[in-house]
């Protein structure tokens, strides 16, 4: 009888080690590990092509990719929103890529404009578990043009020859002071 109640405790004790590693993996919540552009990023090229969301797992599996393409927005200062392309890669094919989102803007964006990446809490990994909060993912674009100098022009080159000359003249009277000592 001893022996089976050391069993029993000794299976139970087992069960649940085994369930609360399980769960403590799967438990995790779901974390935005990366942006790039970074959250807080200025002078973004207007031109940008994409936006990627690295996560802390598989976002792009075929169980959660349909409610994961409702829960990204993307919207400019104003909350205007901006047309784009989310791309999911097929995480049974390219594994490596199964915790990103992309985003593809439509086209190109303005200058000196913040822009707002929106992410639902209900972004869920394929595990099941989701996002603690909703995130932003903000950054502005280059401010103005940048000015080039004007085709045929020059640059203002003559404070280095002022300098060379006077190194010149300055290592001849060293020169001429020597040779009369």
């Amino acid at each position: 009888m001893k022996k089976n109640l050391v069993s029993t405790i000794g299976l139970l004790l087992l069960l649940c080690l085994l369930a609360t590693s399980g769960f403590a993996a799967n438990g995790e919540p779901l974390t935005l590990e990366s942006s790039s552009p970074e959250n807080g990023a200025v002078d973004v090229a207007m031109e940008l092509d994409e936006i990627e969301l690295m996560f802390s797992k598989n976002v792009v599996n075929m169980k959660v990719s349909e409610n994961n393409k409702t829960c990204i927005d993307f919207v400019d200062e104003d909350g205007n929103t901006i047309p784009f392309e989310l791309i999911m890669a097929d995480d049974q094919v390219d594994r490596e890529k199964r915790d990103y989102l992309t985003i593809r803007p439509e086209g190109a964006l303005s200058e000196g404009t913040t822009y707002v990446v929106k992410i639902s809490k209900e972004l869920t990994s394929k595990s099941g578990t989701a996002l603690e909060d909703d995130l932003e993912i903000s950054f502005t674009t280059l401010g103005g043009p940048v000015e080039d100098e004007p085709a045929g022009s020059t640059p203002n080159i003559a404070p280095v020859f002022i300098g060379i000359i006077g190194a010149v003249i300055i290592a001849g009277v060293l020169v001429s002071r020597r040779k009369k000592s």
